[in-house]
């Protein structure tokens, strides 16, 4: 475990999302699909190259400020688990003062970036990691984790060791791909691909995929009770395009709506408070 500090006399410029590359850490080593559908595979990857790298873009400024919009203004001490390069976490802090936001990170490179952004940055791997050791005393309000259980051996082993950090009464943010969205059925079932991309549901990192059902039970496991949910709807699982964008523009209580949170939903984020 190595601990890194923010040096006080830094300033905290990564909160645009729209002008900076959020470039999330990533647990494991990429791996490329193969199999007998690659020339298959192929052909999609090309489809989609021509958009990929704006759409990530786009796509990752709607996933961090979905983040950041499920903490509570309240809440003053956040740990931010898998916390990338530091974008929320820098957000979070700019949003109200006298806020502490603890990141922990895998990749080396991504933790120097977020200990010039966030107030204290641990880098460890989360699947082998002591908590106590790693967090001492330390009592958080808000846990974030964004993108990061389902890269892990054992998520839920992950959130309850996590658990022990969280203050009565505080909150969980969780934000996870829907492996249940209609891009998944279209290449499974329709196309006969299990496709392997640099982003997306399909990306090279994740050991698990959940459902938003799964979601919810994998925070109810663990005596946490949601009370929020914001979803990013998409039409497709590379890109950003019209359709996307004017599903998101629907009113919440359409898109919650059964069909269309099931389906259309690429990332749930939720918020759950601790039960003890």
């Amino acid at each position: 475990m190595v601990f890194l500090w923010r040096n006080d006399d830094d300033s905290c410029d990564c909160c645009d999302f729209q002008e900076r590359n959020m470039t999330s850490g990533s647990i494991l080593p990429s791996r490329r699909y193969s199999g007998r559908r690659q020339s298959d595979q192929r052909r999609s990857d090309r489809r989609h190259s021509d958009r990929r790298h704006s759409g990530r873009l786009l796509t990752d400024t709607a996933n961090h400020s979905n983040v950041v919009n499920m903490v509570p203004q309240s809440v003053r001490s956040i740990l931010d688990v898998g916390c990338g390069d530091g974008s929320v976490g820098c957000a979070l802090l700019m949003q109200e003062n006298g806020r502490e936001v603890c990141g922990i990170e895998y990749d080396g490179g991504l933790a120097t970036q977020a200990a010039s952004r966030l107030s204290h940055v641990m880098q460890g791997d989360l699947n082998t990691m002591d908590w106590k050791k790693a967090l001492g005393d330390r009592r958080f309000d808000c846990i974030i984790f964004s993108n990061v259980l389902e890269r892990l051996v054992d998520p839920s082993r992950c959130l309850a060791e996590a658990m022990q950090f969280l203050v009565a009464g505080g909150c969980v943010v969780l934000g996870m791909q829907n492996i249940r969205h209609i891009s998944t059925l279209h290449s499974i079932y329709l196309s006969d691909i299990f496709p392997r991309r640099d982003s997306g549901i399909f990306g090279s990192t994740p050991q698990h995929w959940f459902t938003i059902s799964d979601a919810y039970r994998l925070l109810e496991d663990n005596n946490l009770k949601v009370t929020k949910m914001s979803l990013v709807l998409r039409w497709s699982d590379i890109g950003e395009g019209p359709m996307s964008k004017l599903l998101n523009r629907l009113p919440s209580r359409v898109q919650a709506w059964g069909p269309i949170r099931e389906f259309l939903a690429h990332r749930v984020c939720l918020r759950a408070v601790y039960r003890r």
